[in-house]
């Protein structure tokens, strides 16, 4: 937010807000005010390298690989 103001607006608007997922659960949440001032910034950044990292290591394909070798073995 470029104003603290428009932050606590945010803030006071979502706080104790209802919302129903895709499957009909209804939720509400919590938001705070966070006041370590500019770590959501580095947290920002470090949550765009992970996403390289998830698809580097790829889990989903080695399973698919063992299952095809057992395929063709039998």
């Amino acid at each position: 937010f470029l104003r603290k103001e428009d932050m606590k607006h945010a803030v006071s608007k979502l706080d104790d807000t209802k919302f129903r997922s895709h499957e009909g659960e209804v939720s509400y949440i919590r938001v705070k005010e966070d006041y370590r001032g500019g770590g959501g910034r580095s947290r920002s950044r470090s949550r765009s390298i992970t996403p390289p990292r998830r698809s580097r290591a790829s889990p989903r394909y080695s399973p698919v690989r063992g299952r095809s070798r057992s395929r063709s073995r039998s």
